[in-house]
């Protein structure tokens, strides 16, 4: 007889806190610096009284690239440098206002800073200001004057303000929708190296969007913007790498590019890299440094990445089995929206594994994740439905399901239902044959399913 059993989205796997280390305590300094790009430098020069370079600093702790993120030191860099005079400092301290970080989200304050930054000549806080003028921020949508701002400081020398400026054409948002005048733009922007407009340039050529389909030169322009600072061009040439599209595939190198997305603080790099580790693509199998950066990708609010740190603790991959741990990450994922998570959160809860036994609970986990787009989440609640498990029993109800998961592409809802056709419990739709699905699982990967398909 079929043993029936809940699933975890065991195939997905394939698919911190702050800082006490204190600010430098240099009471003034000098408005000089800021040419620095690593870490370690930027902390020599900052601490030597270089207002510029602690401003820098600020900007990589705040993103955590190439060092441990570290949201109230930036603030307090921020604070102490705009406190002396630097825009620089007082721009980003809008920055965090603006967000949320480390502070709580202000936008009147943020406007303030930008505003003050702007009049001193900061031409990136001018550029904010249009941002925030451009989507109603601490003050009424005024299109007009975002456009003007972006203009003029584009007009400066500021790349990042026509990336913006494009944006606007592109979409035909207070101006007519113009893709020539977005293209040239971009292009324009990624000329004087403003990394996210080589990358918006380059998936123009990706899509062809405006320009005939280039991957080769997509991802050059997203080699470019990677080089640049830009994480996004960073993982598009990973995912062009990872399919081999425009390059040889190559997994290696799609690997590298993931670390490279995941180091400049880009969560869904950190957990594609994780995914690496884990499968052993390209680099080492390590089911430790797999979870190391799926935990990074779920520190940083990534559904997926707290999704598969559930996963790890679940399936005592790279460490001790702790379902406890398992319920707390798949908890915040399903929190953070992901299917996957409300599913096999679903399936601890069922069977009382890190936490107390609750069918209830379980079915309407499975029925948010089958809702979301989970073929695991449709298939439980179908197992649920063809039971009578805290449901009452209804075949036909668990054979759509089953069906949805089937064609979500989980092989078990295949198998499930090429059963209950089997069985006679239902029957097959048009077209629909249980040995056509046994093969389509067995292929699939499922080995079970192997042994039903008919010689």
């Amino acid at each position: 007889m079929r043993s029936i059993v809940l699933a975890l989205l065991a195939s997905s796997l394939l698919a911190c806190g702050p800082s006490t280390k204190p600010a430098p305590t240099t009471p003034k300094g000098t408005l000089t610096g800021g040419d620095c790009s690593e870490g370690p430098v930027c902390e020599k020069e900052c601490t030597a009284g270089q207002l510029k370079s602690c401003s820098k600093l600020g900007e990589i702790l705040a993103t955590g690239r190439g060092v441990k993120k570290d949201l109230p030191r930036a603030l307090a860099l921020f604070q102490r440098t705009c406190d002396a005079g630097e825009q620089g400092g007082c721009r980003a301290l809008g920055v965090m206002y603006a967000n949320g970080f480390a502070v709580k989200l202000d936008y009147v304050r943020a406007r303030a800073l930008f505003e003050g930054a702007c009049a001193a000549g900061d031409i990136k806080g001018c550029r904010n200001l249009g941002y925030m003028y451009e989507n109603g921020l601490a003050v009424e949508v005024d299109l007009p004057r975002a456009i003007k701002t972006y203009e003029e400081v584009c007009g400066k020398g500021d790349a990042d303000s026509c990336v913006q400026l494009g944006i606007l054409y592109e979409n035909g948002k207070g101006v007519d929708k113009d893709e020539t005048k977005a293209l040239e733009l971009y292009r324009g922007a990624c000329d004087k190296d403003s990394s996210i407009g080589c990358v918006n340039l380059g998936m123009r050529y990706e899509i062809g969007k405006g320009v005939e389909v280039d991957v080769t030169r997509a991802g050059s322009l997203y080699d470019k913007g990677c080089g640049l600072g830009e994480a996004t061009g960073c993982y598009n040439l990973a995912y062009l790498f990872q399919v081999g599209s425009g390059v040889a595939q190559d997994y290696a190198k799609a690997a590298e590019y993931y670390l490279k997305g995941c180091d400049l603080g880009l969560a869904s790099s950190c957990d594609k890299a994780a995914a690496y580790y884990a499968g052993g693509w390209g680099v080492p199998a390590d089911m430790v440094r797999a979870g190391v950066l799926f935990r990074k990708a779920c520190d940083e609010s990534f559904a997926e990445g707290c999704n598969h740190v559930g996963l790890m603790h679940a399936q005592g991959f790279g460490g001790p089995l702790d379902d406890s741990k398992a319920v707390e990450f798949f908890e915040k994922a399903c929190n953070l929206g992901s299917p996957g998570g409300c599913s096999n959160l679903g399936t601890q809860v069922a069977y009382g594994k890190g936490a107390r036994a609750d069918v209830p609970r379980s079915i309407g986990l499975f029925e948010k994740g089958c809702a979301g787009g989970d073929p695991v989440g449709c298939r439980n609640l179908g197992i649920m439905y063809e039971t009578g498990n805290g449901v009452t029993m209804n075949i036909e109800r668990a054979a759509g399901l089953y069906r949805k998961a089937c064609a979500g592409g989980d092989q078990g809802g295949c198998v499930n239902v090429a059963t209950l056709i089997d069985r006679k419990a239902t029957k097959a739709e048009a077209g629909e044959d249980p040995q056509t699905l046994y093969k389509k699982a067995c292929e699939g990967g499922l080995p079970e399913a192997c042994a039903l398909v008919k010689p």
